[in-house]
């Protein structure tokens, strides 16, 4: 990451992704609060992708093809036989294509995620400081059964048994 993960920066992004491995979250990040419209694009990725820890979206390029449902023309097909000459010898229509940029891969220049969590680490702690997402247990990520424990993060039943045992 380019700045150290805090709870503010966390806020700033308000949404995190799930690892499809362990289905830990991760906090996404960001220097300051994200526009409702690249929260929406960024919600719409995070929708159309399987998540694994340790993987950064950083440099992301070629996510062109991403679309949402609602931007695909039922009238493509009819487009691309009426063809004006403004398609591309890839295919891509220059139009679309004229700055050269992808609002996903642009997005991730300012969105970011902690890289160094992995499956087998607890939850990072901006997750709770923030205090905008569900309550879960800090080791193993479940929402059922937990238990408070004064001055420590919550734990589910099994690995609060599972610490106290090792401690």
């Amino acid at each position: 990451m380019d700045f150290s993960p805090t709870a503010q920066y966390g806020k700033n992004v308000r949404t995190i992704v799930k690892c499809v491995e362990c289905n830990k979250p991760h906090v996404l990040y960001a220097h300051h609060k994200i526009s409702e419209e690249e929260f929406c694009l960024l919600q719409s990725f995070l929708e159309s992708i399987e998540y694994t820890c340790s993987v950064t979206f950083k440099g992301l390029s070629g996510l062109s093809s991403f679309r949402k449902e609602s931007d695909v023309d039922i009238n493509d097909d009819d487009k691309k036989e009426n063809n004006d000459g403004d398609t591309d010898i890839n295919g891509d229509n220059e139009k679309e294509n004229n700055n050269g940029s992808d609002p996903v891969a642009e997005l991730f220049k300012i969105v970011q995620i902690n890289k160094k969590h992995t499956c087998t680490l607890a939850i990072e702690k901006p997750y709770f400081v923030t205090r905008i997402f569900p309550q879960i247990c800090n080791v193993c990520g479940i929402s059922e059964g937990l238990i408070q424990v004064e001055n420590e993060l919550s734990y589910c039943e099994e690995c609060h048994a599972y610490t106290s045992q090792c401690n």
